[in-house]
């Protein structure tokens, strides 16, 4: 584990990953999509972080949304959540969920790349150890979604679409 410190706070990162040695180098993760989110999310907004692999995202949408937002944040492999719930221990508006998201209920296997833990990707989606479950079973209705799931995106999408389509997105 790296510990690296940002202007979102302390973030404990894999060592020797791809996100690790880019946030020790450059302190920032995809500052283009932090100012997009600048942009479109507000305080109090619940908002989806959907493959939230370490938690950076988690971290830097928490400090958007503030106290009275909610950021429900989902990471399927448990290398990754381990640091997940490490970085986002102190943030109360922070909902962890160890599982994935897709089109059905049931399991399915993940594989991982050596060197870049958060380009995990389903290889089977008819059985195995992680568990999958569908957005629209959830209940959750976020004013925004942040979806990384590595080609994975669109059986999140049909998973969810009451959710998507049916919310009020003034």
């Amino acid at each position: 584990m790296s510990i690296v410190s940002t202007e979102f706070g302390v973030i404990a990162t894999h060592e020797n990953d791809l996100i690790g040695k880019i946030l020790n180098r450059d302190l920032i993760w995809e500052p283009h999509n932090i100012a997009l989110m600048r942009k479109y999310i507000n305080e109090g907004d619940v908002v989806l972080d959907i493959g939230a692999n370490i938690g950076f995202f988690s971290v830097v949408l928490s400090k958007i949304v503030g106290d009275g937002g909610k950021v429900h944040s989902f990471e399927p492999v448990l290398e990754n959540f381990k640091l997940l719930e490490f970085n986002c221990s102190k943030l109360s508006n922070i909902v962890l969920h160890y599982y994935a998201l897709g089109d059905q209920i049931g399991n399915v296997t993940l594989s991982s790349e050596r060197g870049n833990m958060g380009n995990s990707y389903i290889t089977n989606e008819s059985f195995g150890d992680i568990k999958l479950m569908r957005l629209d079973d959830l209940a959750i209705e976020p004013n925004f979604i942040k979806l990384d799931v590595q080609g994975f995106e669109y059986d999140v999408l049909l998973g969810g679409l009451e959710t998507i389509i049916y919310r009020d997105w003034e």
